[in-house]
C-alpha cells in the first residue's frame, strides 16, 4: 500500500511541474501570438548594464562642422618689467656727502637728485680735465678723451660741460635717478630669480640703510629703480585648453581681480616652455601699457601703486588669449561626459543609447570639439547627463 501511494505522489509532481515548467518557457520564448523577435529584442536591451547601454528616448545630434574661436583663459599675476629695471651704482669709490632720499619704494622722477658723492678719484679726474682745457695749443683728443672718462665714472653730459664753464671742481658729484620708478635697495638679484613676486624685505615707509658719511666702494650696487611705465603679465593657461596653438603676436584682454570694469589690451611677446611636476607647460609673458602710471611723492608709497598706477605690481589676474580662428567638428557641450581623465558620449542604437570614449578637443562657446572616437554621421544624446547613474558610471568606466 505505501508503494502505491508513493508511486501516485510521484505522478502528482511529474502532472503538476512540468507541464507548468514548461508552459513558462513557451509562453516567454516562443509565444504563441504577437511579434516574438520584437519582445525578444525589448528585453534584451532592458536587461543590459546601464553604464553600457540606457533605454531612453531623448533629443538628438549630429557632429558639425564650425568655425572654433580660440579663446583660451588663463591666470596670472603682474609682475616689473625687467626692461624697466636699471642699476645706480658707484663708479668710484667714496663717501655719500648728501642723501636726497629717505625711504625703500619711495617714487621718484628721471633725473631726481639720488645723493651727492664724495669721492676722491673724481675731484682728480676732473682737475685733470680742467688742466688740459687750459693748455695752450689745445690738444683736442686729450681733452675729449678726459671728458669721455669723466662720462665713464658717472658725470652726466650737463655736469661736464658745467664743469668746463665755470672752471671749478665740485667737492661732491650729484648723482641723479636714470628713471622714473621706484626705489629699491640692492635686490635686483631677488627679482631675477622670481619674476612674479614683488621685491620686498620690509614694509613700505622703511628708512634706507644707506647714511650720509657712509662709504661705497667702486662698484657697488646703491639703488635699483623699478619703471612702471609698462607691466609684464605672466600668464599660466590650462593644458587642456589647446596652449599648443598659442604664438607670439595674438591679442589678449587682460582683467585686474576684483575689478572687472577695467580691461588692458595687449599681445602675446613670449611663450615659455615650463616644466613642472612632469608635466610640460607653458608661460606666457605679455606686456602691457600702464599709462596712468605716475610715482607719487612722499614715503610709503608700495610698489606699483602710486597715485596714478592702473596696473598694480603683485595684482592677480585673469586674461583672454585671442588664437587665431579654426575649422571643426564640433557637438553641443552637453553631449559629452567628463571623468576627469576620459570623455564620453551616448550613440544613439536601437533601442537606446551606448556610451562610447572619445578624445575632445577645445571648446568653444557652447560647442566642443571631437578629434575621434564616433563617426561624424552617427547620431548622439544632445543631453548625456540625463543618461548616466553617476556612481555606477564612474566604476564602470575607471581605469
Amino acid at each position: 500500500g505505501k508503494e502505491m501511494d508513493h508511486s501516485a505522489h510521484e505522478g502528482m509532481e511529474e502532472g503538476m511541474d512540468m507541464p507548468k515548467e514548461k508552459g513558462m518557457q513557451e509562453g516567454m520564448v516562443m509565444p504563441t501570438t504577437g511579434d516574438s523577435t520584437t519582445l525578444t529584442k525589448g528585453l534584451d536591451a532592458a536587461l543590459r548594464s546601464p553604464n553600457a547601454f540606457v533605454v531612453a528616448n531623448l533629443d538628438t545630434a549630429r557632429m558639425e562642422r564650425r568655425e572654433l574661436l580660440m579663446d583660451f583663459n588663463a591666470t596670472g599675476v603682474l609682475a616689473y618689467d625687467p626692461r624697466n629695471i636699471q642699476v645706480v651704482s658707484a663708479r668710484a669709490a667714496g663717501w655719500i656727502d648728501k642723501l636726497y632720499v629717505k625711504y625703500r619704494y619711495q617714487p621718484v622722477q628721471q633725473g631726481q637728485k639720488l645723493m651727492d658723492l664724495y669721492s676722491r678719484e673724481l675731484v682728480t679726474e676732473q682737475e685733470n680735465y680742467l688742466f688740459l682745457s687750459r693748455q695752450e695749443p689745445k690738444d683736442p683728443t686729450m681733452l675729449a678723451a678726459a671728458g669721455k672718462r669723466l662720462t665713464l665714472l658717472g658725470l652726466t653730459e650737463e655736469q661736464v660741460a658745467e664743469l668746463r664753464m665755470t672752471a671749478i671742481v665740485p667737492r661732491a658729484i650729484t648723482i641723479y635717478s636714470p628713471r622714473a620708478g621706484h626705489l629699491h635697495e640692492d635686490d635686483r638679484a631677488a627679482v631675477i630669480a622670481a619674476p612674479g613676486s614683488m621685491p620686498m624685505t620690509g614694509s613700505a615707509g622703511q628708512e634706507l640703510t644707506l647714511r650720509e658719511g657712509g662709504y661705497v666702494e667702486k662698484g657697488q650696487t646703491i639703488f635699483t629703480i623699478y619703471g612702471t611705465r609698462t607691466v609684464l603679465a605672466l600668464l599660466n593657461p590650462h593644458p587642456a585648453d589647446g596652449q599648443d596653438r598659442i604664438t607670439i603676436g595674438q591679442k589678449v584682454t587682460v582683467r585686474i581681480e576684483g575689478d572687472s570694469s577695467a580691461t588692458v589690451e595687449g599681445t602675446v611677446d613670449l611663450v615659455e616652455p615650463v616644466y613642472r611636476a612632469g608635466a610640460s607647460l607653458v608661460s606666457v609673458r605679455v606686456y602691457l601699457p600702464n599709462p596712468g602710471s605716475m610715482p607719487g611723492a612722499g614715503p610709503g608709497s608700495m610698489p606699483g601703486a602710486g597715485p596714478g598706477d592702473n596696473l598694480r605690481i603683485g595684482s592677480r589676474i585673469s586674461a583672454i588669449i585671442h588664437a587665431a580662428a579654426r575649422s571643426g567638428w564640433v557637438v553641443p557641450a552637453t553631449a559629452v561626459v567628463s571623468t576627469g581623465m576620459r570623455h564620453y558620449v551616448f550613440a544613439k542604437e536601437a533601442g537606446g543609447f551606448r556610451s562610447h570614449e572619445v578624445i575632445t578637443g577645445v571648446r568653444s562657446g557652447e560647442w566642443i570639439e571631437l578629434r575621434s572616437g564616433i563617426d561624424p554621421q552617427q547620431a548622439i544624446a544632445r543631453n548625456a547627463q540625463l543618461l548616466i547613474d553617476s556612481e555606477s558610471f564612474l566604476k564602470a568606466t575607471s581605469p
